[in-house]
Formats: C-alpha cells, structure tokens, sequence
C-alpha cells in the first residue's frame, strides 16, 4: 500500500499542474483526489484521511493555514506541505508552528517535490514502524502497560473513533480494501495481516464478500475474518478471539458458502484440556498418550481454538520434560510457531504421541547421539523405515557392505538385543498403537506391521504383552473411559 495524497488549491491551472504534470508513479505516493474549494476540501480530508496534503495558502471562504489547523485539530496524523505564490515569513513562520513539513514557493519543481516525498515517506516510516513496535509488543507480551500504550496511540495519533472493526487476513487483502474504506494495516509474522477499520460497513457488501469468496476459492487466501468492537472496552480480548477464528482453518475446514465472514460468539469450552492437564499433573503418560490419541472424539471441532491447541502442545512438552530431562522446554506461545513446525492439527498430535508414548515403535526410546557407528545408524534408520516389510538381515550387511557377524556384535553391544528381536520389538509396539487408536480388524493390523500369519502374530503378541491382542483393545478402551469418569 502506498501512501495517499490530497491537493488543494482555488486555481484549476495549478492543481492540474501539480496533480498530472509531476509523475507521481515514480514514487510511493498517489493522488487520491484534488479540489479547489478548502471548505468541501475539508469536509472530504475528514473522511478520506490521506497520509499528506499539499494546499495553498490564500484561497477563498478559508486560507490553507486555517484548513490545516481544522484538520490537524480531528486528524493530527495528517502531513501537510504548505505552498504558495508569495515569500512571506510570516506565512512560513506560522505553517511551521503548526506543524507543516515544508512551506514551498510556486512552482514548484520536479527535484524539489521528490525531496519533500522522501522527507516525509522517512517519517511516515517511523511512524509505521512505531506503530507496529507497539502492536508486537502488545501481542507478544499483553500486560496492561502494552495495551494502554497501543490503545492511546490509536485514539491520541491514530484519532480513531471508539468504534472500530478489527478484521484479519491469511495472506494480504489490502488491495481489496484500496479506495473503498480507510483502514490501518499490521503485517504480524509471515502471511497474517491485521487491518483496523472504522466502517465495517463495505465489509458487509455483497461485492467484497463475492470478491473474497473468490480468493478461497483459488487458494489466494487461507482465512478471512472480521470483529467489531470498541477502543477502549474488551479491545484485547477481542483481539485475541480474531486471532482465534483467524486461525481456525488449522483444526477444521472453512465453510465459505455461508457467505459471512464476521466472528461469531465462541463456543462453551469443552473438559478436554483439563482432562489432559490433570492427567499431566500426575505424570501419568499413559493416560495421557491415550487422551491425545482419541482427541478426534474428546475434542469436538467446534469448541476448538488456535490458543487451546497451543496449550495441549504445551502440557504435553511440560510432561515430557518431567518424565525425561532429554527433552529441552521446547514450548510454542504464538500460532505463527505452530503453523510453522506443524501443516495440521493432526500431525502435531502425531509428533506428540510418538515422542510421549513409553513403548515408542519410532525410536524405540533410542538415543542416537550415543550410537557412534555411523554406518549403523544408517542401518537403524532403514530399519525404522521398513520394519513393516520382510527385511532380510543378510541383504542388509550386502546393502551396507558389513560382515553379518560383525553386525550382529554391534547390535548387541549399542542395543542389547538381536536383529530379529528388536524387528519383532517394532512390530508389537507398532500394532499396540494400532489397537489402542483404531477400529480396524486385527487380522489388517497383522499385516501392517508386518506379520503375514495372523495365528503366529496372534501367539507371538500374547507371549510379548501378556494377552491377547482382542485383550488389550479392550484394556486400552476401559483406561480411556475411566479417564473420562
């Protein structure tokens, strides 16, 4: 977005001459409109709120010093660059005082108008740049002080109305909202916009639904919201439900057929992150992995929030640094980190069910930093890959170029167990997760995991977890529900 310029001067010849004789697309401003009469120059710059206006002095019904003073009383934000036909000091003196970037004599030329524009694009800069410092700083650390601090900025140089929409965008919009509703836009972190507006009312015309709609629909746009609120009453609040629906993409689908894109009132909260949270207190992860794998039905969708699934995440990473000091605190506090380290809500229950569960079938709780071969690391890393499959010990040592009696030293040394037994370690554990977390018939699990005999997996699992593989769904069904009673 660039910055918007407003002409005013009572003579038709001069305003052309400025307006269309000096070329503004070189530049980062524009001319949004020109008039000749200050007195509807004034009532238009109130709604217009240009970044800067260019006005002569000596113009009928009011002079450009009392335009200026008018304005910069409603709108204090507004530049102004003060020019005229006549060398007066007086003149310049008082066009100063009150503020002026520049008192400029007629006519004006080429070299001197990009030196004025690039005085005040600098300004405008740190301007832009101080008001963003504070957003962050209210997003990033909401004390009361921040929000005071971003609030007074918005009502004392902003001049907002206490009314105002706050609305929200997953890649930028700005250009939809360009020329029909002045708004103040925040770029947060990548592709997320935040754009204060005053009138939500061409937010709600069915040309700028359409036209958003459209963007949906070719993946131009991954969300689009928008809240009313007040300055002063709930404004963070409020802010943190935009944020809130601006992100729900991320734990279910958006319906735009519906055609509305206003936030609507949140939901009851749902038992489920106290479940987890109590659960977590205890140290008790498996009653916690289990929580996290049946959060599909624990969870509904509709009581989701971006905050709350960064608070599952949280607990979960709490949990496991307890239980093991391996883990580092790696906690998330923005959904910006979340989107960044996980595509979905799905695979960050993943992660966190694999790095929780004791009987891992990934790592099997291996610490590969102290696995010093690095030829067998490769060897193990290929085992996790394909364990599911028949994998044959002596095209492994042909692969990897190993003497078969040699491996089978280092198997025992680094793991204290042999090929055969940590396969069938893999597998068991991988169809535990199976049983605990699907419906599915555990003649199709046998063949998951690898067994090609349901008998012989049937057996082997029973001799390995001390029952049957019917047995410990049922187990692992009765822990769930106790947890939820």
């Amino acid at each position: 977005m660039g910055y918007h310029v407003v002409l005013v001067d009572d003579e038709k010849m001069v305003l052309n001459s400025l307006a269309l004789a000096f070329d503004w697309s070189s530049t980062n401003f524009e001319v949004i409109a020109t008039f000749q009469s200050s007195k509807e120059a004034l009532e238009q710059i109130l709604l217009l709120k240009p970044d800067v206006v260019f006005t002569d002095i000596r113009m009928p019904e009011m002079d450009g010093l009392q335009l200026m003073e008018a304005i910069l009383e409603k709108q204090p934000q507004i530049k102004f660059v003060i020019i005229s036909g006549y060398e007066e000091f007086s003149y310049a003196k008082q066009a100063l005082s009150l503020g002026a970037i520049n008192y400029c004599l007629k006519p004006l030329e080429d070299d001197e108008i990009h030196a004025m524009l690039n005085q005040i694009e600098e300004i405008l800069s740190e301007e832009e740049f101080y008001f963003n410092t504070l957003f962050h700083s209210m997003i990033y650390n909401p004390s009361s002080i921040n929000i005071s601090r971003f609030i007074t900025y918005l009502k004392k140089v902003k001049n907002c109305a206490e009314q105002i929409t706050l609305a929200a965008s997953i890649c930028d919009i700005s250009h939809e909202l360009e020329g029909y509703v002045h708004y103040y836009k925040i770029q947060c972190e990548l592709d997320t916009y935040i754009y204060i507006i005053e009138d939500n009312t061409f937010l709600n015309s069915i040309g700028f639904r359409q036209r958003i709609k459209q963007k949906f629909l070719r993946d131009q746009i991954k969300n689009f919201c928008y809240l009313p609120t007040t300055i002063t009453k709930d404004f963070y609040q409020d802010l943190e439900r935009l944020f809130n629906s601006l992100y729900s993409y991320y734990h279910h689908p958006i319906d735009i057929t519906k055609g509305d894109f206003a936030v609507t009132e949140e939901t009851s909260k749902t038992d489920y992150i106290d479940l987890l949270s109590g659960e977590a207190s205890k140290n008790n992860s498996r009653n916690v992995v289990s929580l996290l794998k049946n959060y599909a039905t624990l969870y509904p969708v509709n009581d989701r929030n971006i905050h709350d699934v960064i608070k599952i995440y949280n607990i979960t990473m709490s949990l496991l640094y307890r239980l093991d000091g391996n883990y580092f605190e790696d906690y998330i506090r923005t959904p910006i980190e979340l989107l960044r380290d996980f595509p979905d809500i799905d695979s960050m229950f993943s992660y966190l069910i694999v790095f929780l569960n004791n009987n891992n079938y990934v790592n099997n709780n291996i610490n590969f930093d102290l696995i010093k071969n690095d030829t067998f690391k490769k060897v193990i890393d290929y085992i996790h890959q394909n364990f599911t499959n028949q994998l044959s010990f002596q095209a492994i040592c042909q692969t990897y170029i190993i003497n078969p009696s040699y491996l089978s030293q280092v198997f025992k040394r680094e793991l204290g167990t042999t090929f055969t037994n940590y396969i069938k370690d893999l597998r068991i554990n991988y169809a535990k997760d199976l049983l605990a977390k699907t419906n599915e018939p555990i003649s199709v699990i046998c063949e998951k995991v690898g067994y090609t005999q349901y008998f012989y997996f049937s057996k082997l699992f029973k001799k390995e977890a001390g029952m049957t593989p019917t047995q410990y769904r049922e187990q692992e069904q009765r822990l769930l529900k106790n947890i939820l009673t």
